[in-house]
């Protein structure tokens, strides 16, 4: 699997709700992804290259929460028959995890889209605690 992250241009922030329709914008953001996407594929050596994962550029890979944060978006963060797409040959795939762009064009419609849900850290330390010392007890 790879992980990619990428800007946008004109992309939504993740922090506030996306109401407002861009069709100029949307279809830019296709563009960008379906360009970047075969470009990736077509590098010697994908081939061995099953998994793409494209996200926006405001996710620290580097983070303690980077696998956190990616998995949200895996399954928060995109629409099956828009966001994926295969390889010619079918046997690769790409997951568009960018922030979507409203827009009513194109293959599929955008609909508004909702800020990324952030927890206090506190209670996300006191999740974190119980699951360690309760739930993995129970495996």
């Amino acid at each position: 699997m790879l992980v990619i992250t990428t800007r946008i241009e004109d992309g939504p922030s993740e922090s506030e709700n996306t109401e407002e329709i861009d069709e100029v914008g949307a279809a830019n953001q296709r563009e960008q992804i379906s360009q970047l996407m075969n470009l990736i594929w077509e590098l010697d050596n994908s081939n061995h290259l099953r998994w793409l994962f494209i996200t926006d550029d405001s996710v620290d890979l580097e983070a303690d929460d980077a696998m956190r944060t990616l998995l949200w978006q895996l399954f928060c963060r995109f629409e099956v028959s828009r966001d994926i797409h295969f390889s010619p040959d079918q046997g690769r795939i790409c997951w568009d995890a960018t922030a979507p762009i409203p827009s009513k064009e194109g293959e599929m419609p955008v609909r508004r889209w909702p800020a990324v849900c952030l927890h206090d850290p506190d209670i996300q330390e006191k999740v974190d605690a119980w699951y360690e010392s309760e739930v993995r007890t129970w495996a």
